[in-house]
């Protein structure tokens, strides 16, 4: 189906990454929804120590005063056009809370206070509903908008993420979805490196530990101290091999393929150019965006190709 699109307006195609004025009234209406679900707005069911809760943490979490204690959510989005992390940080707490409240068993999502901040009238099953259509309706606000940002509720505390091109989203998407250790891995570790807080160094280690927790029952179940760098000699050794391989034998009658397999070079890749495995060394540099954007993206197919069984070993 089509969607419509402007006939005479021009759209530019590149993403925003701040908050553009003709989305402000868009996300300042889903914060309102949001924060009538949560039970922390300024009428209706909540009440001022809920929302003055609410708000305390969201500002100890940042560690910066947003000043919501002294004004509406309206005015504070208004208020911070020009200064859109503010927004987005806040856009990405109700999210997070959203989804706390979608798993929770209770009324109360909060850790740290005893108070019930949900109407104890509102059903659980519309609570989950409208938690969960809130998250689909932001995601699609911010995809409509044209922002670098969407909803993405796998990697834990960040529900905002930066977007990735289509094909890269749909690939990780399936692995992350698995529901095993590798998949729940890679969620972190894609958060770590396109969420509102990134880090690259956490996002290439966790992106490790993924490829080993993907590999491990197929190289060395046994192998209670198993690493990558073990998994990578054991699939050099044994001459492991990928569905498919480049014939690069000196001879017909002599057929050689890279050691361990090309998967095994795309691990080796991966492994090797962890620069910061064994702590920081002098004049080494800590892990950059690209790097841990480049593990990440390699990280993808090969968790697949583990999880389709497309990696074997010799059986001779």
């Amino acid at each position: 189906m089509h969607d419509w699109k402007p006939l005479l307006t021009k759209v530019d195609d590149d993403l925003v990454d701040g908050i553009p004025d003709y989305l402000l009234d868009s996300l300042i209406d889903w914060a309102a929804k949001s924060e009538r679900i949560l039970g922390v707005d300024l009428s209706g069911y909540s009440n001022p120590q809920a929302r003055q809760s609410f708000v305390q943490r969201f500002d100890r979490k940042r560690r910066i005063r947003s000043g919501l204690s002294d004004e509406s959510t309206e005015s504070f989005f208004e208020n911070n056009l020009t200064r859109p992390d503010s927004i987005l940080d806040y856009l990405d707490y109700l999210a997070f809370n959203l989804t706390q409240l979608t798993a929770s068993q209770h009324h109360n999502i909060f850790d740290d206070s005893n108070q019930r901040i949900v109407p104890a009238a509102i059903g659980r099953q519309t609570i989950n509903e409208s938690s969960a259509g809130l998250l689909q309706e932001l995601d699609k606000y911010l995809e409509e908008g044209g922002s670098k940002w969407r909803v993405d509720v796998n990697g834990g505390s960040n529900c905002l993420v930066q977007r990735v091109t289509a094909a890269m989203e749909v690939a990780a998407e399936k692995v992350m979805s698995e529901g095993d250790e590798a998949g729940n891995l890679l969620a972190l570790a894609w958060h770590q490196l396109f969420g509102r807080n990134p880090n690259s160094a956490v996002a290439y280690s966790t992106t490790v530990k993924a490829l080993e927790a993907a590999t491990k029952n197929s190289i060395a179940p046994k192998d209670e101290k198993y690493t990558l760098g073990k998994g990578l000699s054991n699939m050099r050794n044994q001459q492991w091999h990928y569905a498919i391989e480049a014939d690069l034998g000196e001879t017909a009658e002599s057929p050689r393929n890279v050691d361990g397999g090309v998967i095994q070079l795309m691990m080796r890749s991966i492994w090797e150019a962890q620069h910061d495995r064994h702590g920081a060394v002098e004049g080494t540099n800590s892990i950059s965006p690209e790097e841990a954007r480049a593990a990440i993206f390699l990280a993808v197919p090969v968790i697949q190709a583990f999880h389709d069984k497309l990696v074997v070993r010799p059986t001779s």
